[in-house]
């Protein structure tokens, strides 16, 4: 399981796409976070990108690969 608290500033915000590329997720899978309520986009960057907190991101992401273990049993 990846740990962002380990190497990052957990409140520094980032864009789907560079949160993507750290989790080795899509972009899409962000999106439906957003979309079912699991994540809140919490700024706008200056070119208009929604970002999101990285300890947001990384709650969020171990909870999803938590529940995907526990459906693989």
């Amino acid at each position: 399981m990846l740990a962002l608290t380990d190497d990052i500033d957990i409140h520094e915000q980032v864009t789907a796409s560079e949160a993507a590329k750290h989790f080795g997720i899509t972009t899409a899978a962000i999106c439906n976070w957003v979309r079912r309520g699991h994540l809140a986009v919490t700024g706008i960057d200056a070119q208009g990108r929604r970002t999101y907190r990285k300890l947001d991101l990384e709650k969020v992401n171990n909870a999803t690969m938590q529940r995907m273990r526990k459906r693989t049993r």
